[in-house]
């Protein structure tokens, strides 16, 4: 049984189910584990209550004797935010007005009013109400460990560099907390460390004071491996994105000593995704964050060794094996390497734009910047997945959002579970045919500059969030590895379609599908040519490559 440590507040008006349904989770999760109550008052009274250490996930009935569940749920979020929202109706109809039941529930995920869905009768609940919750508490454990601060952080609002600093510790699920440099606390911090407050700080739990750092010196600082336990390894993975993570996991639990390498943290940019509602598995959605966290733990379970922050900047072939050169000049070997790098988002193309990154201007899915926005007018410029689900996260801090679309739609390149719930939120605006002309301000941004038809408009910004196009992270490969006009690259049977000749391949046999030009190196995810830019399907393109990897072996590469 597992031990949560953590309550869960049950909300429902008919006493028997109330009484069942605690007695339930309480043989789960513990006796102390279930608090009850009837009705939204008395819910949110034992909320306020029991804070701030209060229940971690609200189970709320759909319909409460005096209004709705969903009500309450949008309650809970806004005065509770780290509790978790979990809302109960029927799974068949009993009554004439269950009829609207399902709509009803749907209507709440798609509001952002309930993070998950449990039906009744929950039995078995083995199979139908412990996967949610544990979900919940899962998601709930990762705060509370995020709310231990063991770093802290002192920089000006306006430092790109110290939003880098933020945003990384963030997506490497490192607790810390942050302070303005011009804040009072922020300067006596300075003081008490005798550091000039005009640089970034970051300040360690043992005393370790660095200035303005690099990402490998907070590293090593924190004692993160950040050399290669050995030199030869059966694969190297460069890129720890849902491809890389799920090469890791199927290639280690498949017996084979791998390696990952990653250049910033676990996830790539579905780390980023505020939630993911169409990967197999998660009915009511999951972060990209806790996603990729549960991929890095599984991998790292299996066997998998991983060096963060480090970036290879050189590949080539070392007699039977793969060499890789990290940008510390350390080297690794292996048979055979799986590219895995990703896309980055392209520059956005807009006067002044770059004098803001990090200081209103973000490439990217917020991370760090939310308490930002709240209350604020915010600007997300794209019009893909990573766009909509950014514009529906910040829809629920932000005053409004306005997405900037240079097309004339966004059905064309956006899931459909995404286009209704950005036309069901009220404060999310869709603005097609539109363009960022201009970035304004002083210390940060105050204001962008719009153009649509060739008519311009200012209009006041606190934050803009940049999602478009993609830029493939290949300028470091050789040139024996081919790719295509934009830099993706070519594998399996497009080489011979892109005009592959004979005399760069080396091998009798025809490369294999995901291998590069370059033989026993293969590609997979968003940076290679033909891709399909999902995450579930990086993951099948990860899980896939293990198996011609294993071919590599049938050409005299023992596993190690």
């Amino acid at each position: 049984m597992t031990e949560w440590a953590a309550r869960i507040l049950v909300v429902q008006p008919d006493r028997e189910i109330r009484a069942d349904l605690a007695r339930e989770l309480a043989a789960r999760y513990g006796p102390d584990s279930v608090v009850t109550a009837a009705t939204s008052a008395e819910a949110l009274a034992l909320l306020e209550q029991d804070r701030p250490a209060g229940p971690a996930v609200a189970v709320v009935e759909l319909r409460l004797d005096e209004g709705s569940g969903t009500t309450l749920l949008e309650a809970v979020r806004a005065r509770f935010p780290d509790v978790g929202r979990v809302l109960m109706g029927a799974a068949y109809v009993n009554r004439p007005e269950q009829h609207d039941e399902s709509e009803l529930m749907v209507r709440a995920l798609d509001t952002g009013a309930a993070q998950a869905l449990v039906t009744r009768p929950w039995t078995p609940a083995t199979d139908r109400l412990f996967p949610v919750l544990d979900d919940q508490l899962e998601d709930w454990v990762i705060r509370q460990e995020r709310s231990v601060q063991t770093i802290t952080i002192v920089s000006e609002e306006s430092s790109a560099r110290g939003h880098e600093l933020r945003d990384v510790l963030a997506r490497n699920a490192m607790a810390h907390e942050w302070f303005d440099s011009a804040s009072a606390r922020g300067r006596a911090l300075a003081r008490q460390v005798g550091a000039a407050s005009d640089r970034p700080l970051v300040l360690l739990h043992n005393g370790a004071v660095l200035v303005d750092p690099t990402n490998r010196e907070v590293a090593d600082a924190l004692g993160v491996a950040t050399r290669a336990p050995k030199e030869v390894w059966d694969l190297v993975i460069v890129g720890a994105g849902p491809a890389g993570l799920a090469a890791a996991v199927y290639g280690a639990s498949e017996g084979l000593a791998t390696l990952g390498v990653e250049a910033e943290a676990f996830g790539g940019q579905a780390g980023t995704s505020s939630r993911i509602e169409n990967y197999l598995g998660f009915p009511s959605g999951i972060s990209g964050g806790s996603l990729m966290q549960r991929a890095g733990l599984q991998a790292g379970r299996l066997g998998a060794r991983a060096l963060i922050p480090h970036r290879v900047v050189a590949i080539e072939h070392d007699g039977d094996l793969l060499r890789l050169t990290l940008e510390d000049r350390q080297q690794v070997r292996a048979p055979a390497v799986v590219l895995a790098t990703g896309v980055q988002y392209r520059r956005l193309p807009a006067t002044d734009v770059d004098r803001y990154v990090g200081a209103g201007v973000y490439y990217g899915s917020p991370t760090v910047e939310l308490s930002r926005v709240v209350g604020g007018e915010v600007f997300v410029v794209g019009a893909g997945n990573s766009a909509g689900q950014a514009a529906v996260r910040l829809a629920e801090n932000a005053a409004s959002v306005t997405m900037v679309v240079r097309g004339a739609s966004v059905e064309a390149s956006m899931s459909h579970y995404l286009v209704e719930q950005i036309r069901q939120r009220g404060n999310i605006r869709v603005e097609t045919e539109t363009e960022v002309l201009a970035c304004r301000g002083d210390a940060g941004l105050e204001e962008v500059v719009l153009t649509r038809s060739g008519v311009r408009r200012s209009r006041r910004a606190d934050a803009l969030f940049v999602m478009i196009g993609a830029v493939p992270n290949t300028d470091w490969l050789p040139r024996d590895i081919a790719r295509d006009e934009r830099g993706f690259v070519l594998t399996g049977p497009d080489l011979a379609r892109h005009g592959l000749g004979a005399q760069t391949w080396s091998l009798e046999r025809q490369p294999f599908p995901f291998e590069t030009s370059l033989p026993h190196v293969f590609a997979v995810g968003d940076v290679r040519h033909g891709s399909i830019k999902r995450v579930a399907s990086a993951v099948g393109e990860g899980s896939a490559v293990v198996s011609f990897v294993h071919e590599t072996r049938r050409e005299g590469h023992p596993v190690l």
